[in-house]
């Protein structure tokens, strides 16, 4: 059973793999300047493909910033029951 888990692993990090290199493909043919434009940002500068490949870069779809923010999970949500008010925590994302 071990060697079909790592079989199956194994599998999945290939397709993984050929997904990556399929995304940054399409990246690199058609939204290069978006693309340098959001690794230019720090925290963003690692996971830029991944936004891409997620939100695509049409804003037009996001009325403000904060739309956008809390459609991907960025924003800190508010708790509080009874008056007393607990950390609002960020999400996954949709």
């Amino acid at each position: 059973m071990i060697q079909a888990h790592i079989t199956h692993i194994a599998m999945m990090e290939g397709l993984l793999s050929t997904m990556e290199e399929k995304i940054q493909e399409k990246i690199e043919r058609h939204f290069k300047e978006e693309y340098e434009l959001l690794k230019t940002i720090p925290p963003v500068k690692d996971s830029a493909s991944v936004l891409i490949a997620e939100m695509g870069v049409n804003m037009d779809l996001f009325p403000t910033e904060l739309h956008l923010s809390s459609w991907a999970g960025m924003s800190p949500g508010s708790n509080e029951s009874a008056g007393k008010k607990k950390p609002g925590a960020t999400t996954h994302g949709k």
